[in-house]
């Protein structure tokens, strides 16, 4: 969806991905002294057609009145925008070729992921799975302009992973051996890159980094 003022881009995001993309919306906060006006008049304009909903008039009444006690109570002022932020001269960063589409594809699977767990119904992971759904859907939006749909632009299930921790220490370990054995300058920086992303994701949703690997200990003489 695509709001009218810039800075609620990415912030005020709609996770099931309901609204389409680029659909523009628009979004009246109780402390805008005009808003319970807008609404009214809104309200006017749902008493006139007889097609509209009963249930959705007495919701926008009953919001009126929520924002006039909320005026009355806590605060309310002319509506405004945010200062424009100073204006930096420096160029945009470069990003190697193929690293924001592995991001992506990373951000993904771990969304379809706390998907399934989340709609599994099964084990006490089910609520955890839900709050990382969000914050994972939350992120991609403001990284990549787009929540996840699932059936639309999801990848096929991954139910066949046991959890999410292994399969991401699964994905550092593969991408570090990677960085080990190629010879190669450019796949060596990009097996890197890939490390530091899956690092990230898991740092993000587990709390730490996956530890570095232990050089194996040589063996005594006998």
């Amino acid at each position: 969806m695509k709001h009218a003022r810039e800075d609620y881009q990415g912030r005020i995001v709609d996770l099931a991905g309901a609204i389409p993309q680029g659909e523009p919306v628009m979004l009246f906060r109780a402390q805008d002294i005009h808003a319970p006006k807008v609404l009214a008049y809104y309200l006017l304009q749902l008493s006139k057609d007889p097609a509209a909903s009963e249930e959705l008039a007495l919701a926008v009444w009953h919001q009126i009145r929520a924002m006039q006690e909320w005026q009355r109570t806590m605060a309310c002022k002319a509506p405004d925008l945010p200062p424009e932020p100073p204006r930096s001269a420096a160029p945009p960063p470069t990003v190697m070729p193929g690293v924001v589409e592995h991001l992506r594809d990373t951000f993904d699977m771990a969304i379809t992921w706390c998907g399934e767990v989340a709609g599994s119904g099964q084990g006490p992971t089910r609520a955890e799975a839900a709050l990382w759904l969000q914050a994972l859907q939350v992120a991609r939006y403001q990284l990549f302009g787009a929540v996840l749909v699932p059936g639309v632009n999801a990848p096929e299930a991954t139910s066949q992973w046991p959890d999410l921790r292994t399969y991401l220490d699964r994905a550092i370990t593969n991408w570090r051996a990677k960085v080990r054995e190629t010879k190669d300058p450019q796949e060596n920086l990009i097996a890197r890159c890939y490390v530091d992303a899956y690092q990230s994701v898991r740092a993000s949703l587990l709390g730490d980094l996956l530890p570095p690997e232990q050089p194996p200990t040589p063996e005594s003489p006998a």
